[in-house]
């Protein structure tokens, strides 16, 4: 005897028959959404019964509670284990004796279902005018007593429906199953091979290890069992996973035809600088060091001399990295000419290569690596390559105006392994919690490319926020956590009860488990459960009374991998992102809405407010008569900011608002941060001006300081007795320099306000 829990709601008796679109009218949810989710609701719950060597027995309409958009069976009187006689079962909505021998069996529960959803949404009895249910029939549903509007209307779930009754070898065996169709009711009602092969019957579930998944568990620095990762390419899991980029090949190109003489890989901790030395050298035929080798001597097929050091900051052997800096810049305090017999490789962060270039005496060499470390490239020498790593960006980059993600793309192809990898999956008796396998089906789904889509976005956005530096340990342990989690295969099959985050949740909640490193705290700055849309998130919880906030938290994270919702702020993110493909007209709207955030912030009256930017004058003595000067829209551009002329991938991280007039130049490096919100500004948010802002705003205090301080010579101003009124006040130098200057004043009609 078990102790059940009262279940809220209303029953889905025979009064709710063909009544759906009244229920979806009443809850707020488009229709064949709201029975979608009912059946996934009663699909888990099966999944979890059967699971545990039960089935319910006695699935009917009666016995389906709904609350909103979620559904809950009841009634487990006539439940029994898998294998024992079936007991007191509804003829109505029962798979026929003669089909199982009497013998319960989970497809009795799929069959109940779908009979159950077939009376529900046409308001039919599923068993009218059919034979004896002992007697073997070819069809276990009436499908000619449903009126072809009605069959056309509920189409998409026809199929699935004839799954989980209809006769043959298609139908359904495991929840599981029906599960995985339901996800893919596109493809169901023509089926291909592939589709096929997942509704296979599963036959006996056990427990199943997926060796694989330890290795990419232990990619993540916070992980339960070790983090096991070693530097560079020294573990499997490194060397697997290693994804090259174009510097790879262009490097290799240089170094092959002697084009390169010195390389120098400098930037943050993490960022990969040893593994790409290594991958390097293997792809010039030789054996890689290990990390811990550090500095090794090779020979190269045309004769030359290749030395390679894989951390320049450290000591190693009996020398400090002082004495080793000293050996290997030897050679190059002279520029290398055509022919020169010495190659160096080196990986270094930035802060010891600038302290040990300070301390040379002035020459050729402390002049190039200075130049380099300050970010200047222009009068580099050719045989130099000097890489900064610290602009590479791993998450995505412009190719024309193409935005691509090949890193990222390719780096969880080869985490995800090839399809064998999670062969045993769909025999394994803990699939049905497992959160790696319920990422590796939603990524190889129809669903997939959308899914990457909407990661890849969130990623970009951290990296455009400029906050932290994405490096490609922090992005491999990033990807690890939310797409793979932490639990082992073992950890599953020893604990029936443990329910791990879903992707959603790990990409996004702050309070995860485990949750750690500074990529996963941006992207919880991001979630899109910060957000709100009552019309949404209505449709979200289904109008269920019983959905609270992290209910509704949860649904929009899942809704934001589905496309349906945007990242937290997102609608400006898109914009700052997709700045590359905007067309002229595109950019000159942007400006001009960016102009009109700015002039929000100026304390001036609402005519003043009027196209172009509107700049308050401070003057010397507070007076009621308000001035400040006009300038122009078409002095106003908005421009992508230069990027390092290095050769790795970019993505910008800040836009350029530049004021041209005559010889005078002005510029205003907008971030995501500013961006978002002067474009908030300009639509009439009420933006507090404290601490969180000051940061923000500090540019642009700046920004304007330098646009006042222009002299002009042609102002506005405002009088309160004459609130309608703009007065226009001109500064005339007379012809004769002894003369002083003349003031004059007119009245001036307001311009239209294109944002009123």
């Amino acid at each position: 005897m078990a102790a059940l829990s009262w279940v809220p709601g209303e029953s889905l008796g025979p009064e709710r028959w063909g009544r759906t679109g009244e229920i979806a009218e009443q809850v707020g949810a488009p229709q064949l959404e709201l029975v979608r989710s009912w059946l996934g609701s009663a699909l888990r719950a099966l999944e979890q019964l059967h699971r545990r060597g039960w089935i319910h027995g006695d699935i009917s309409p009666g016995n389906l509670i709904f609350s909103g958009g979620d559904l809950a069976l009841i009634d487990f009187d006539c439940s029994v284990r898998i294998g024992d006689p079936r007991v007191g079962f509804n003829p109505q909505f029962s798979l026929p004796i003669r089909e199982g021998s009497g013998l319960a069996a989970p497809e009795v529960d799929l069959y109940a279902l779908g009979a159950s959803f077939f009376a529900l949404l046409y308001g039919v009895d599923p068993s009218k005018g059919l034979d004896a249910r002992a007697v073997p029939v070819s069809g276990l549903l009436p499908w000619g007593q449903i009126p072809e509007p009605d069959r056309e209307f509920w189409r998409p779930l026809e199929a699935f429906l004839r799954r989980c009754c209809e006769d043959g070898e298609h139908r359904f065996r495991t929840a599981e199953q029906a599960s995985y169709a339901l996800q893919h009711l596109e493809s169901l009602a023509q089926p291909g091979q592939e589709l096929e092969r997942r509704l296979e019957p599963l036959g006996h579930l056990e427990p199943k290890q997926v060796p694989w998944l330890e290795e990419l568990l232990s990619g993540y620095p916070g992980s339960l069992h070790g983090n096991r990762e070693t530097r560079g390419l020294d573990s499997r899991f490194a060397e697997q996973t290693y994804v090259p980029t174009s510097l790879d090949e262009e490097l290799l190109g240089d170094l092959q035809r002697g084009d390169a003489s010195l390389v120098l890989l400098f930037g943050n901790a993490g960022d990969g600088k040893t593994a790409f030395l290594q991958h390097l050298l293997r792809r010039l035929g030789f054996t890689p060091l290990e990390s811990a080798q550090r500095v090794q001597g090779y020979r190269l097929p045309d004769g030359r001399e290749l030395l390679v050091n894989l951390d320049g900051s450290a000591a190693y052997g009996e020398k400090s990295s002082r004495e080793l800096l000293d050996d290997f810049f030897a050679p190059f305090h002279q520029p290398p000419g055509p022919g020169f017999p010495k190659v160096r490789l080196i990986a270094i962060n930035s802060g010891p290569l600038k302290q040990w270039a300070t301390a040379q005496p002035d020459g050729w060499l402390k002049s190039q690596l200075l130049a380099v470390l300050a970010g200047d490239l222009r009068s580099i020498d050719p045989a130099l390559r000097l890489i900064d790593l610290n602009a590479r960006s791993l998450v995505g980059h412009y190719r024309g105006a193409e935005l691509r993600s090949e890193f990222l793309d390719q780096l969880l192809d080869r985490m995800l392994g090839p399809e064998e990898t999670w062969a045993v999956c769909p025999s394994c008796s803990a699939q049905n919690r497992c959160s790696a396998w319920a990422s590796v089906q939603a990524l190889r789904s129809d669903a997939g490319p959308g899914l990457r889509r909407a990661i890849w976005t969130a990623f970009q956005a951290v990296h455009q926020r400029g906050r932290v530096h994405i490096t490609a340990r922090e992005l491999r342990g990033a990807l690890s956590y939310a797409v793979f989690g932490l639990h082992r295969c073992q950890d599953l099959h020893q604990d029936p009860n443990l329910q791990p985050d879903t992707l959603a949740q790990r990409l996004f909640a702050g309070d995860s488990a485990h949750r750690q490193g500074e990529l996963l705290g941006e992207l919880a700055q991001l979630d899109p459960a910060l957000g709100s849309d009552p019309q949404v998130d209505r449709e979200l919880v289904g109008g269920s009374a019983q959905a609270g906030p992290d209910q509704l938290a949860a649904r929009r994270r899942q809704a934001y991998l589905e496309g349906r919702v945007a990242l937290h702020r997102g609608e400006h993110l898109e914009r700052f992102l997709g700045f590359p493909q905007a067309s002229p007209a595109q950019r000159r709207e942007l400006t001009d809405r960016l102009l009109a955030g700015i002039s929000a912030l100026q304390p001036l009256p609402r005519v003043a407010k009027r196209g172009g930017l509107a700049l308050r004058m401070a003057g010397r003595q507070q007076t009621e008569t308000v001035f400040w000067a006009e300038k122009q829209r078409e002095n106003f551009s908005l421009e992508m900011e230069p990027s390092y002329a290095g050769q790795v991938e970019q993505l910008h991280q800040a836009l350029l608002l530049c004021y041209r007039r005559g010889e005078r130049r002005e510029q205003l490096r907008l971030t995501t941060d500013l961006f978002a919100a002067l474009l908030d500004l300009a639509g009439g948010a009420q933006l507090p001006l404290d601490a969180t802002y000051a940061e923000i705003y500090a540019n642009l205090e700046i920004f304007i300081q330098r646009l006042t301080s222009d002299e002009e010579r042609n102002w506005r101003a405002w009088i309160p007795a004459d609130p309608q009124a703009v007065y226009q006040l001109m500064v005339v130098s007379p012809m004769q320099p002894e003369r002083p200057s003349e003031v004059l004043l007119s009245r001036a009609l307001p311009q239209e306000d294109p944002y009123a």
